[in-house]
Parts: structure tokens; sequence; C-alpha cells
């Protein structure tokens, strides 16, 4: 039926219920099952506490953004691989997520 099923993933409880429903779609078939995570890029911020201003680097914002998706992403293939499902992870950056 299908050949491949792609999931977005951010790691919420919206997000695991789709990856459940794609995990079904595939267990038993052929198909392939990939899951995304859109991981946003660095745009230049302060952040305005009250007694402090906090400029957040971009060194550090990446890393960050990268130890996440490697979470949310290992998570999905972990929960993908206990289902019997095998799971290729994808993580990209974009600064219009919505639009990646």
């Amino acid at each position: 039926m299908y050949r491949t099923v792609l999931v977005a993933t951010d790691g919420s409880k919206r997000a695991r219920r789709a990856l459940t429903a794609a995990v079904r779609m595939v267990r038993g078939t052929a198909a392939r099952l990939i899951a995304l995570h859109v991981r946003p890029t660095y745009i230049s911020t302060v952040s305005m506490a009250p007694d402090a201003i906090m400029i957040i680097d971009k060194g550090e914002f990446d890393a960050h953004s990268r130890r996440a998706a490697e979470r949310i992403l290992g998570d999905a293939r972990e929960y993908a691989l206990a289902q019997g499902v095998k799971c290729r992870t994808i993580a990209v950056s974009s600064a219009g997520v919505a639009k990646a």
C-alpha cells in the first residue's frame, strides 16, 4: 500500500500519537518509516528578566537544539523498534519550521 511513511515529531504528546499511527501503518508491510524533526535556526535574541539581560549565544543555541533533536528522534526510533518497525531519522534546520 505505502512505500514510505514520513512522520514529523517535536516530542509532544500529539506527535507521539502521530508516530503511533505511523508505526501501525508500517508494521507488517514492506514500507519504511522516516521520523523528521525540524530544528529552528538561530535568530539573535535578547531575553529580558526583571534583574538581568541574557544574550543567547548562537553556539549555545545550536548545541541545545541539536541535543533536543537527538533526544526527540532517539525516542521515536526506540519506540518504533520496540514495536518491531525500523525507523530512519532526519533532523533539518529551518527558520520557518512550518514551511520545512
